[in-house]
């Protein structure tokens, strides 16, 4: 039996490869909480860090550097 992902046909209007770095640092539920916070504007560490306490991913302000430090270099 053949399944299909989807019932009705989707139509993609591209493509976006990663690279290892990149796809690296998106394979953690925090430092894709962060680029959500982030993409509502600019924030402090400290600020990102209020964020992420009132949610379920309470972190040191330093683990959130090193999280911010990753997804600076990807």
């Amino acid at each position: 039996m053949v399944g299909t992902l989807f019932e009705n046909e989707v139509r993609l209007k591209g493509v976006t490869t990663l690279g290892y770095q990149s796809a690296h640092a998106l394979n953690d539920p925090v430092r894709i909480k962060i680029l959500e916070i982030l993409s509502h504007g600019q924030m402090t560490t400290e600020e990102v860090y209020k964020i992420l306490c009132r949610g379920r991913h309470k972190k040191a302000t330093t683990t959130i550097r090193h999280h911010l430090d990753i997804l600076k270099n990807a």
